[in-house]
């Protein structure tokens, strides 16, 4: 058999989430549904190759991931010759009624789920949902012929590439799985795999600064580039290219970034510059946080020295034991080493971890706003 469909975004006027692949071509339009084999459909879709397309592409200006499927004996099994697929696939995903596929309208991939569509455009459809169920916002899809009989190039869009990966993998799992539902071999659990990926993706996605910095350039059609598993983003290609690391850019001096990791530090340059900032003292003890949240005056804040995303961080406390108990839940969480606190009103107490026992500990500060 020659190409299966070619994709296409989401139409608008839709309001579909996912794109997907085109109408089928001519000829394959011409090419009658036969009656399927009296051996029935087994579960042989497999995945031969694994391409992850991070930048504009032969088949996207997006990043995408291509999947080299072979569908075995799945390419004489379109899916409106096998018996409860569709329904037992919208039963677990409902929510694939807001993609439009080739149709361009909301349900036109149910309705060519229906009509009869091939394996491998109905896991490019899933590898897409699964991936908007996880809270990362995909459309574009498409399914073509790769040139061997029952050999496709699936091709979905991603944002997260560990997510879209191991998206992909998800979904070819649960299309062998819902042709063989009885089959041990190919049992795909759901909920708990679909909340693997959920978790997957909030360990992945960005801190709100990095985030936000990423929406602002989407906007104003800047590509970008995760380079690491953290916060190492590259914006731009070629010679326009600028990289950024959370809120630091490759032009942020050593000294600045030193600077601001001590809030410290940071809070006296600002005050001697003439800029309003809360008051604050180092401390070392649990004795001393409470003595220099009195000094400050309640309520005060605990939070660390260096620290960030608003870790450790505990708000409104008005009386010594809240300062305490602060304290001491914060070095109960960190496990053995040196701790230094320091506090800022209202409502702040901050503390700082040196990772080596012994070491000097390290400063803290109650301040007040």
């Amino acid at each position: 058999m020659a190409d299966i469909e070619a994709g296409t975004k989401a139409g608008a006027k839709a309001g579909t989430k996912a794109g997907a692949a085109s109408a089928p071509r001519a000829k394959r339009a011409t090419r009658p549904v036969e009656a399927a084999p009296s051996a029935g459909p087994e579960p042989s879709l497999r995945i031969l190759e694994t391409r992850v397309l991070r930048g504009p592409n032969y088949w996207a200006r997006e990043p995408v991931i291509r999947l080299l499927v072979d569908l075995g004996i799945l390419e004489e099994y379109p899916s409106n010759l096998m018996p409860e697929f569709t329904d037992a696939l919208i039963a677990l995903l409902p929510t694939l009624e807001d993609h439009a596929c080739s149709l361009g309208r909301r349900g036109g991939f149910i309705t060519r789920l229906r009509d009869g569509t091939w394996a491998g455009h109905i896991a490019e459809h899933i590898a897409l949902e699964f991936q908007n169920l996880a809270g990362t916002d995909v459309r574009h899809g498409k399914t073509r012929g790769a040139g061997k009989t029952g050999q496709y190039n699936c091709i979905y869009e991603y944002r997260e590439e560990a997510v879209g990966l191991q998206a992909g993998r998800m979904a070819v799992a649960l299309v062998n799985h819902l042709v063989a539902p009885d089959d041990p071999a190919v049992f795909f659990d759901f909920a708990p795999e679909l909340e693997g990926l959920i978790r997957l993706a909030e360990r992945q996605a960005f801190g709100p600064s990095t985030q936000a910095l990423i929406d602002e350039a989407v906007s104003r059609d800047i590509p970008f580039i995760r380079l690491d598993r953290h916060s190492l983003v590259q914006f731009g290609h070629g010679v326009y290219q600028q990289r950024i690391r959370a809120t630091m850019t490759s032009l942020t001096s050593a000294i600045g970034v030193d600077v601001a990791s001590d809030k410290s530090l940071t809070n006296r340059l600002l005050d001697s510059a003439g800029l309003p900032v809360p008051r604050a003292d180092v401390v070392d003890t649990e004795d001393g946080a409470v003595a220099a949240a009195r000094r400050i005056g309640f309520p005060c804040v605990v939070k660390p020295l260096d620290g960030n995303h608003g870790r450790g961080v505990h708000l409104d406390l008005r009386s010594d034991e809240d300062v305490r108990a602060a304290f001491h839940g914060r070095s109960l969480r960190a496990g053995p080493g040196t701790w230094s606190w320091r506090a800022t009103s209202p409502a702040t107490t901050t503390a700082a971890w040196s990772s080596a026992a012994g070491w000097p500990p390290s400063p803290s500060a109650c301040r007040r706003r």
